[in-house]
């Protein structure tokens, strides 16, 4: 197994049971085409990253959070804005401001345009470069500088990967499993940020009917829900089989959403 460089982001990539929910509300439309990548960004090469640590690479990763979302994509500003939020995102001929999910892992993660270079690179905001992975090589661990480990060894700025799609672990976690209150509350967060939601709400745990250790048994689900102004998590112990743990955790994840849109400060709610 390869060893983990404590100095670097982690390159850690696994599927995950864990499912995010978003709720969003719909946005004015806006102009199409607003050459977004043409009037702002460049295609200037990185400098050598000399340092990197999971801490910069957390503080990078803030920089683009909000910063909008397009296929292909791979460049933005900071001023926490898509700039154009009415170019559709499955298009990525349009020009739009933003990253996607494997484009923003590849920049967040300072790696190389080249799939044999596993130096680090400082890519600056608004240079445009999506990097030759997508979700599905990074899952396999494609590339010099990435590798694939078990899903209970993910931290901070580790991630986990479908063939569709990409997510780096925002939240610290105690423990290191996908399993946990702070994966689903990275989870929740995550998704409220990069799909520009006004809720979301997040579900990992252990439906069965294997997976399950003494410390996490099966039907152990954590739930996490998260709007502007309010954040809340739940755990429970559900009985029963895999089906019906999915349906307990859905009506939990939907009864655990009014509860927090309804929240006015009472922690009691």
């Amino acid at each position: 197994m390869p060893k983990r460089l404590p100095a670097r982001p982690g390159r850690l990539v696994a599927a995950s049971f864990a499912v995010a929910f978003a709720l969003s509300a719909a946005a004015a439309a806006s102009a199409y085409h607003t050459h977004f990548v043409a009037n702002v960004c460049n295609h200037d090469f990185p400098a050598a990253a000399l340092y990197i640590s999971r801490e910069n690479s957390a503080a990078y990763a803030l920089v683009g959070r909000y910063e909008g979302y397009q296929w292909g994509g791979g460049c933005w500003n900071d001023n926490n804005v898509d700039d154009s939020p009415g170019d559709p995102t499955q298009d990525p001929n349009t020009g739009g401001e933003g990253g996607d999910c494997s484009g923003f892992t590849f920049k967040v993660w300072r790696e190389s345009p080249y799939t044999w270079d596993d130096a680090g690179w400082d890519w600056d905001k608004k240079t445009v470069v999506h990097g030759p992975f997508d979700a599905a090589a990074f899952k396999v661990g494609s590339g010099a500088a990435n590798w694939a480990l078990s899903k209970y060894k993910a931290i901070r700025m580790d991630a986990f990967a479908s063939t569709s799609h990409i997510g780096i672990i925002w939240a610290k976690n105690a423990d290191g499993g996908a399993v946990s209150a702070e994966t689903a509350a990275a989870m929740a967060s995550g998704a409220r940020a990069r799909l520009q939601a006004d809720v979301a709400i997040a579900v990992t745990g252990i439906a069965g009917p294997s997976g399950g250790t003494p410390e996490k048994p099966v039907g152990l689900v954590f739930l996490h829900a998260e709007t502007p102004d309010a954040s809340r998590g739940v755990e429970f112990n559900f009985p029963g089989d895999r089906e019906s743990t999915r349906q307990r955790a859905t009506v939990a994840a939907l009864h655990l959403a009014r509860r927090v849109l309804s929240q006015t400060g009472d922690e009691r709610v």
